[in-house]
């Protein structure tokens, strides 16, 4: 009944493992589409960014104005140019982040695929075990049957032809048959005593053989029901 349970839950296991690593392998997925999604934007930031530097030295050389300190005066491209590098700056930041997790997320998946195999090698190893000796016991069991059975036949056998030497006493009233009375009955006693008591000793091995042989059935079967 133990190595059933065992069995069954380490069935469990391997299933809620692999229910496990779905989940994860999904996040990992969703991760790195949102690392590929912010790669994009933060590409097109950085063109932005670009043009909008170029767009800017060309307004400034065109459109040079100074006050009375030679410095030049803020305008709406330049505005627009901070705004675009801070937020430039906080995507690469969350990419950053996500790469960290992204990472740790496949270091522990990689550990858990490690230890799901090893489990799953264990297994396999307990199972092959479990087949075996139970294969084993099952020949064991079969051979020791045969050789009963062949004991029973045997004792049988001896039983009928002890049963066949059993001497039959006739009625005989003639005077030899008188005359001898005494000793004709003694011997048929003695006889019949001999044949008797050869009988009940082959009964008495043939029934302690099929009580050895039922013995054996209830373990047997015992045993295949804790395996399977």
């Amino acid at each position: 009944m133990g190595s059933e349970l065992q069995v069954k839950y380490q069935k469990l296991a391997q299933e809620y493992a692999k229910v496990e690593l779905r989940t994860k392998d999904q996040a990992l997925r969703k991760h790195a589409q949102e690392n590929e999604s912010l790669s994009f934007r933060n590409q097109q930031l950085s063109k932005r960014v670009s043009t909008l530097q170029d767009d800017l030295e060309s307004s400034a050389k065109g459109k040079k104005k100074k006050d009375h300190g030679g410095m030049l005066l803020p305008d709406v491209q330049g505005e627009e140019l901070a705004a675009k590098i801070a937020e430039n700056e906080q995507l690469h930041s969350k990419m950053f982040e996500m790469n960290q997790k992204s990472q740790k997320l496949t270091a522990q998946l990689k550990d858990r695929i490690a230890t799901l195999e090893q489990e799953v090698a264990n297994n396999d190893a307990l199972i092959s075990e479990i087949n075996k000796e139970s294969t084993l016991r099952y020949e064991q069991v079969e051979e020791e049957k045969i050789v009963l059975i062949a004991k029973v036949e045997k004792l049988t056998e001896e039983l009928k032809q002890s049963r066949m030497m059993t001497p039959t006493v006739r009625t005989d009233t003639t005077p030899q048959s008188i005359k001898d009375k005494d000793v004709l009955s003694l011997n048929v006693s003695n006889i019949g005593k001999g044949a008797d008591s050869k009988q009940s000793v082959v009964l008495n091995a043939v029934k302690g053989l099929v009580m050895e042989f039922l013995d054996h059935l209830p373990s047997f079967s015992s045993y295949l029901q804790q395996v399977f």
